[in-house]
């Protein structure tokens, strides 16, 4: 972030000082040629329009990368759900492991809902954040209180694919809402 801003900072400084040529060589040289006259103020609205077009084109570019930060995050979401780990279990799993499994999982998940829920009101997702957060509760309630019993997590697979699908779902349409605002 910091190389960004030395790189900004000298495009502004490069802009200014072609700018102040342009007015010394005015000023000093060429007073007599009425195509390169230009005046103080004159001068000082070019000043003006240059800054003011470059910081609200940084503005919306830093927008930009908060808005492409936040889709990789929500690919990984979407990534965790959709994976046969998170939906399937098996009878000859040992719970321990299925336990361990689900643990990094639901944990994975709510660091991610953690970081979406930081810029949420910055770019307007908070609702959408909130849905799927409560999605992965219902999942892990649902996963935690049959842990022990495997059998009926094995049958329980159109639940779990019904979680999944409503967390995939909202985060599809999370993608479309950063860069569209519906």
């Amino acid at each position: 972030m910091k190389k960004k801003k030395d790189v900004t900072f000298w495009i502004v400084i490069v802009a200014v000082a072609v700018v102040v040529i342009i007015v010394v060589i005015n000023i000093f040289v060429i007073q007599n040629n009425e195509y390169f006259k230009i005046s103080i103020g004159q001068t000082l609205t070019l000043i003006v329009a240059i800054v003011i077009a470059f910081w609200a084109t940084q503005k919306k570019t830093d927008i930009r990368k908060i808005k492409e930060q936040v889709e990789t995050i929500i690919s990984n979401i979407q990534t965790v759900v959709s994976s046969s780990d998170f939906i399937t279990f098996q009878v000859s799993d040992k719970p321990e492991a299925v336990q361990k499994r689900i643990t990094m999982t639901t944990r994975k998940l709510k660091n991610s809902i953690n970081v979406l829920n930081e810029y949420s009101k910055k770019i307007e997702i908070k609702d959408e954040v909130h849905y799927i957060e409560e999605q992965v509760k219902g999942y892990d309630n649902l996963v935690s209180v049959h842990i022990s019993d495997l059998d009926y997590l094995s049958k329980s697979e159109i639940d779990l694919r019904r979680y999944a699908e409503n967390i995939n779902s909202k985060c599809e349409y999370l993608i479309l809402k950063l860069y569209t605002q519906l």
